[in-house]
């Protein structure tokens, strides 16, 4: 489980809304806007409830989006393991 990997939110970051997405980018001086990320309600949920934890634990997320949205535990395991993977080979999870 990625839990055990110690694994956190990248510092350095802010979520904006604007309208229905979410926007993830750097809080630098002269942030670099090419890099920008685009996140859902869903995702922008899962990412304040990992940045208000020391460590992301993935059974807390799984709690939490059952409980906000019609999903069972086995589908919302499987989609944020997918979305930590991939938020980690953006580096903006360490």
């Amino acid at each position: 489980m990625l839990k055990d990997f110690g694994m956190k939110v990248k510092e350095g970051l802010r979520l904006r809304k604007l309208g229905r997405r979410y926007m993830l980018v750097r809080t630098a001086e002269q942030a670099d806007l090419s890099e920008v990320f685009t996140f859902n309600e869903v995702a922008a949920s899962i990412w304040e409830k990992a940045a208000e934890a020391e460590e992301i634990d993935v059974d807390a997320l799984v709690g939490h989006i059952t409980e906000e949205y019609d999903v069972d535990e086995a589908t919302a395991r499987k989609d944020i393991v997918a979305i930590l993977e991939e938020w980690k080979r953006y580096g903006i999870v360490e």
